[in-house]
């Protein structure tokens, strides 16, 4: 990736906090204050940053399909299975037991345990080996890295890229082409590489 654009991703993720807490308010509307930021919003960010890379003629990066392990800290304890669905995921060929979680701030959520003994939850990011991008990795309790390397044990891969994973992109155009057309980002982004939006 360009010098240029790596050190630009902490003004990108400062541009995108507000338009992903408006999204998550937006879609939940008694969302709990204590919600992580950057929860949620992975399926977009993909695509943001995806969008503006091409753009920025970084070819080869590509929007990845998988799951993020969840640190134990992250939460208080866990609730007994309440699911078990063998067959959800074949292509990892394992046996996947949802739980009910509580965080340590409280709150409740779902997550799945993976192998027996590590909780993982499903999440969007962008790889283009040996180099991983993903800006919304501390929704789950890890550390904002940015950037990281595509043999991260954190991460899992269900499948290479599909048709399903492209519609799934496309559901979120919309919401993205909005955060495109802020004049913030318009300004930020000609300060990169000096030229509008893809479309």
């Amino acid at each position: 990736m360009l010098p240029i654009l790596t050190a630009a991703l902490p003004a990108l993720r400062t541009f995108l906090e507000p338009k992903w807490r408006a999204y998550q308010t937006n879609r939940f509307p008694r969302l709990d204050e204590r919600t992580p930021v950057a929860e949620g919003v992975c399926r977009h960010t993909t695509l943001f940053l995806f969008r503006l890379l091409r753009s920025a003629r970084q070819p080869g990066w590509v929007p990845v399909h998988g799951y993020c392990r969840i640190p134990f800290m992250h939460f208080e304890w866990l609730a007994a299975p309440r699911d078990s669905s063998p067959g959800l995921l074949t292509d990892l060929d394992r046996k996947i037991v949802y739980h009910d979680v509580q965080r340590r701030d409280g709150r409740w959520d779902a997550a799945f345990v993976l192998d027996g003994h590590l909780l993982w939850a499903e999440h969007w990011w962008l790889d283009h080996a040996p180099e991983r991008l993903d800006l919304t990795i501390d929704q789950f309790g890890w550390p904002t890295d940015f950037c990281g390397s595509t043999a991260d044990p954190r991460y899992r891969i269900v499948h290479p890229p599909n048709a399903d994973d492209r519609r799934t992109l496309n559901g979120v155009r919309s919401t993205v082409s909005g955060w495109e057309a802020d004049p913030e980002y318009r300004t930020l982004r000609a300060r990169l590489i000096g030229a509008p939006p893809t479309p």
